[in-house]
């Protein structure tokens, strides 16, 4: 009965020590037990405690004998090499990170390569003309169609006709045709503008006339107007011989003839005159017209 008791004893120590293993792999997995470490220590409970013949388990340790008693197996056990010292260390209750399990790629079904275009060369499905587009059109072995357009050709215009002439008063016409669509197009040719003149001259008073003998166009001119051009009096200054009896003479001949005239005794009346210069207008101040010999 001692014996089992004591069998009992270091089942749980064992266990305990299992269990205190356990725990601190699970709180510190960098500092745990290694698996080989608590395999070791169970192979050396289990060696500790093998089976005897006789169905008693016998404790491998050091044999004593006792007068009196006979040989006796000590039950001390050294459990030093696999033992622990204790945590002190609160356990953590925190959930420790775990490393992921690396998946293994999923098998990938193999897929056909893409398919290319093998075009046929571009057919005509429309045909451009000068002013709408038209289509050309290519097929692959496959099926697919592609379309692209072709842009419209444009006039091909001729040269200008003149299908008018201008005048010199009156605007002309020329055209053209396109040589595809035989299209035409007018455009206007200025009137040239230059007439050909007749005149009647205008006078100092009276207008002139003139008129197109192409286009018939009739103009008026004005009047010219005197061109006055001005003439200063021509003439000439004679001494003019005043008698102190107040009669005139041109000469002093005049004069003499005029005092002998009287009686001797008279003379001193008509004894003296005073000389006078005066102008003889010959010729008037006048303007005349260059033009029209008009005098004003």
């Amino acid at each position: 009965m001692k014996k089992h008791g004591l069998l009992l004893v270091v089942i749980l120590i064992a266990l305990g020590i299992a269990l205190l293993i356990l725990h601190r792999c699970q709180s510190a997995p960098a500092d745990a037990v290694p698996k080989e470490t608590a395999d070791s220590a169970a192979r050396t409970t289990a060696e500790t405690f093998e089976p005897t013949g006789t169905g008693e388990p016998i404790e491998t340790g050091d044999t004593h004998e006792s007068e009196g008693s006979g040989a006796y197996e000590s039950t001390e056990t050294n459990f030093e090499e696999i033992s622990e010292p204790e945590s002190t260390e609160p356990a953590s209750t925190e959930p420790q990170p775990t490393e992921p399990k690396p998946t293994e790629p999923k098998p990938t079904e193999p897929t056909n390569p893409p398919h290319t275009h093998s075009w046929s060369g571009w057919k005509q499905t429309k045909a451009s003309t000068c002013t709408s587009a038209g289509e050309e059109t290519r097929t692959c072995s496959c099926g697919a169609k592609e379309t692209r357009t072709v842009n419209a050709l444009g006039h091909n215009w001729g040269n200008w006709t003149q299908t008018q002439a201008p005048s010199c008063g009156a605007a002309g016409t020329e055209s053209r045709s396109c040589s595809r669509c035989s299209q035409t197009e007018t455009r206007t040719v200025a009137a040239t503008g230059n007439h050909s003149w007749t005149e009647t001259a205008p006078t100092c008073t009276e207008a002139g006339a003139k008129t197109c003998t192409v286009c018939g166009k009739k103009e008026t001119i004005a009047a010219l107007g005197h061109d006055w051009v001005h003439h200063d009096e021509e003439g000439h200054w004679i001494d003019v011989l005043i008698c102190i009896c107040g009669a005139e003479f041109h000469t002093h001949e005049e004069w003499n003839s005029h005092m002998r005239s009287f009686p001797r005794e008279e003379w001193g009346e008509h004894s003296g005159y005073s000389n006078h210069g005066e102008w003889i207008v010959d010729v008037p101040a006048y303007d005349i017209c260059s033009r029209c010999g008009m005098t004003k």
